[in-house]
């Protein structure tokens, strides 16, 4: 069972989250009981985000309840987000402060990893992203910074 609050603490829903559950389809139950869309949700336990891929089974342990502190990020934001879940190629119009932006571009690279040519130099320069985005996509390794190719962790 999990209980989703907002940041005040007030109840947005209870879900009775089946065992193969991941964030994203809490994310989806949660749109479909409260019409937050799943581009407008960060879901948090204990001040960190949960990514889409986190099994609810995992996070709940032997607990059988858990709560979850949805956050809403800024419209313009859930709004790429949605753009660049659709295609991550959209990076290539996006605005610099999207291309700067390490969730949406590793977002946009999930999606289609040619969209890191378009992200800025910081992004897919930067060691603990590249990390994350091979992690999620193995097929970003084509396109990192020339500087990190010798390291051995990717």
């Amino acid at each position: 069972r999990l209980k989703v609050v907002d940041t005040r603490g007030h109840l947005l829903c209870e879900l009775e989250a089946g065992e193969s559950w991941t964030t994203r389809a809490v994310k989806d139950a949660v749109e479909a009981k409260t019409q937050i869309r799943r581009h407008e949700q960060w879901l948090c336990q204990d001040l960190l985000e949960l990514p889409d891929s986190e099994r609810i089974e995992d996070l709940l342990g032997e607990a059988e309840e858990a709560e979850l502190t949805l956050v809403r990020p800024r419209a313009e934001w859930a709004e790429w987000h949605q753009q660049l879940e659709e295609s991550g190629l959209n990076l290539a119009g996006a605005p610099d402060w999207v291309k700067a932006d390490r969730r949406l571009v590793l977002i946009a690279a999930v999606q289609n990893s040619a969209a890191l040519a378009h992200a800025a130099e910081d992004v897919w320069s930067d060691h603990e992203f590249v990390l994350d985005a091979v992690e999620e996509c193995p097929r970003v390794l084509h396109f990192v910074a020339e500087t990190l190719w010798s390291d051995r962790d990717l």
